[in-house]
């Protein structure tokens, strides 16, 4: 592995060093975030000619001196660079969809409220009884919840462990909150 690169070298010679850093980032990022590895081994191929130039020029970006090897260099240019351009390719899709909704969609969306009792129609009788404790819990209940700091993750326990003194095993208190779960979503 290179550790230094001086300009008496020619690029080529500089990239046979680094190739297998190169395509094992292509592959290491394409097995972690996905993506085709051709389109990201072009990708990586930019990010490895600014690695280079900036290396050959000894400062940074911000202007500081490198100090480290030059396959080091490399190896992070070639990552972040991969990194950064997949996370322009996310934001600049959600910012599509986002347009693609409309004022339509957003307008109905606004216009929505929740009704626990037309939710409960459809529930289960522990369903039923677990929206209860959480809608409208006895004093008990909510003087222990609110001990917990009152947070809905509080509340949660709070309802779990009422439900646990009840009786109730772990399993069906498990498929009780999934099935309130589903009903939200």
């Amino acid at each position: 592995m290179a550790t230094a690169a001086t300009t008496t070298t020619t690029i080529d010679e500089r990239y046979e060093e680094v190739r297998a850093l190169i395509y094992s980032q292509v592959n290491k990022f394409a097995r972690q975030y996905g993506g085709d590895v051709d389109d990201l081994a072009g990708e990586a191929h930019v990010h490895f000619m600014q690695g280079d130039q900036t290396y050959t020029t000894g400062k940074t970006a911000t202007g500081l001196d490198i100090d480290q090897p030059y396959h080091v260099v490399i190896k992070n240019h070639v990552w972040y660079g991969l990194f950064d351009a997949m996370r322009t390719r996310v934001r600049r899709h959600n910012m599509a969809a986002m347009q693609q909704a409309g004022e339509t969609d957003v307008t109905l969306a606004d216009r929505h409220e929740f009704n626990a009792d037309i939710m409960a129609i459809d529930s289960s009788d522990d369903a039923r009884l677990v929206l209860g404790l959480v809608l409208d819990p006895p004093a008990e209940l909510h003087r222990e919840a609110q001990a917990k700091g009152g947070e809905p993750r509080n509340v949660r326990s709070t309802v779990r462990a009422y439900l646990t003194r009840q009786g109730w095993t772990p399993e069906r208190i498990n498929t009780t909150f999934e099935e309130i779960r589903k009903e939200l979503v």
